[in-house]
């Protein structure tokens, strides 16, 4: 038979046991917040971000379906493929990566499979953790990679462009 200060020896330590459990819920979801949401923007489609050059684009992906070049301020170059869009400061070999434009739903991104065809509201509630870039628009600071969303008239993604923010 139990005595009430056995019970009460009980009911404190189910208490602490409950408490501690509960802290560590609520440190572990601290961490998490502050984590970036997806980690592998550029590895997801097979690029290298650190020194990503146009060469290494033509021995990964081949020649691109469509090549544009704007000679406005700079020659910068977008190749275009089926799933995505790539664009470099120039067309030559050696030229830098500067940002990436997904156009197809191949790609999603985070645990909540962020991609084109979803909505507003499913990019905010994803990146809500996240920095809001002080750009117009749908922009985040994801870790050191910043991605734009652009919504069709329905509140439907339906192009997204990030690049690697270490380096500005």
């Amino acid at each position: 038979m139990l005595s009430f200060s056995n019970t009460k020896v009980s009911i404190k330590l189910y208490l602490k046991v409950i408490l501690f459990f509960f802290a560590g819920v609520i440190i572990v979801l601290n961490i998490l917040k502050k984590m970036p949401y997806e980690s592998h923007y550029f590895e997801k489609l097979g690029v290298n971000r650190i020194g990503y050059k146009y060469i290494d684009m033509i021995n990964d992906f081949g020649d691109p379906i469509k090549i544009t070049t704007y000679d406005d301020k700079e020659n910068w170059t977008e190749a275009i493929y089926d799933d995505f869009i790539l664009s470099f400061w120039s067309n030559t070999p050696n030229s830098y990566l500067t940002n990436i434009r997904i156009i197809s739903g191949r790609y999603r991104f985070g645990w909540r499979s962020i991609g084109i065809g979803s909505t507003k509201k499913e990019v905010e509630s994803a990146y809500k953790h996240t920095l809001k870039s002080s750009d117009l628009g749908w922009a985040y600071i994801d870790g050191i990679v910043y991605i734009k969303f652009l919504f069709d008239n329905n509140d439907i993604v339906e192009e997204i462009m990030f690049y690697d923010y270490s380096h500005f």
